[in-house]
């Protein structure tokens, strides 16, 4: 009987593991991503790096992207060091592309307005430094934008990291819960880059709900890519939160405006 609950066991992992291997997209339907693109407003690269779950929420949600922003940034790569020699010369480059979207989503039962706002990163050449990279979300603070909490967490958030192997998505990462945050003002997550794969990429999503029937707030979506081991560090810096100014982290950050 144990060898049976063993193999059983065994069989669900396999199964699971094969599920987060599947690109989100070629779970759809023709007429979820027809819906997907044409009516709430995503790209194809959204249905690629999105997960399955978040995608259907959106329809069930009769979502609409009501802003988003797009840049490719270059992070210019500290020389690497080989045992006691530093390899100088052309200094490697690494190219990063980022996008930031709203999308409003169905109020709540109470009558609040809700939105999802979501980044998601994409390495077009692979980065030298494979250390621990973070994106956040920041939002003017003061202003009724609220994140979601239950039994003393934030809730309502994803995040997620992956590469591509053969032409199939490997899950590096996954969590349901922000590494950092701050009351009213955002949420950040913290992705453990790895050697191997390509197409490094991922993503940060956070439901919000706002306690004003109207209102203007400037977002902050911004990227933090270690050039050491040094991790990144989030803060609240002039009432919008996002990454800590310091000398062994780049940051690319771009700014957005919502009112609802």
């Amino acid at each position: 009987m144990k060898k049976v609950s063993i193999l059983l066991f065994g069989l669900l992992v396999f199964i699971a593991l094969g599920t987060t291997n599947a690109l989100a997209s070629e779970c759809l339907t023709q007429e979820e991503k027809d819906l997907l693109i044409n009516q709430v407003g995503l790209s194809e690269e959204d249905l690629e790096i999105l997960p399955l779950e978040q995608l259907r929420m959106f329809i069930e949600e009769d979502a609409k992207v009501v802003l988003e922003n797009s840049e490719i940034v270059t992070f210019y790569e500290n020389p690497v060091q080989e045992g006691r020699i530093t390899t100088f010369g052309t200094i490697s480059s690494s190219k990063l592309q980022l996008t930031g979207k709203a999308v409003k989503l169905a109020n709540s039962s109470s009558g609040q307005k809700r939105y999802n706002l979501y980044g998601t990163w994409k390495w077009l050449s692979s980065p030298v430094n494979t250390y621990v990279d973070g994106m956040s979300i920041g939002f003017e603070s003061g202003l009724g934008i609220t994140l979601p909490t239950s039994g003393g967490k934030v809730v309502e958030h994803s995040h997620e990291y992956a590469t591509y192997e053969n032409g199939k998505k490997n899950r590096r990462e996954y969590s349901a819960s922000p590494d950092d945050w701050a009351p009213g003002s955002g949420v950040a997550a913290l992705y453990d880059i790895r050697q191997g794969g390509v197409s490094h990429q991922g993503f940060i999503s956070q439901n919000v709900y706002m306690t004003k029937s109207t209102g203007t707030s400037n977002l902050k979506f911004e990227y933090a890519h270690a050039k050491t081991a040094f991790n990144p560090a989030f803060s609240v810096s002039k009432g919008v939160f996002g990454v800590t100014v310091g000398t062994t982290i780049d940051t690319a950050n771009f700014a957005s405006t919502l009112k609802w």
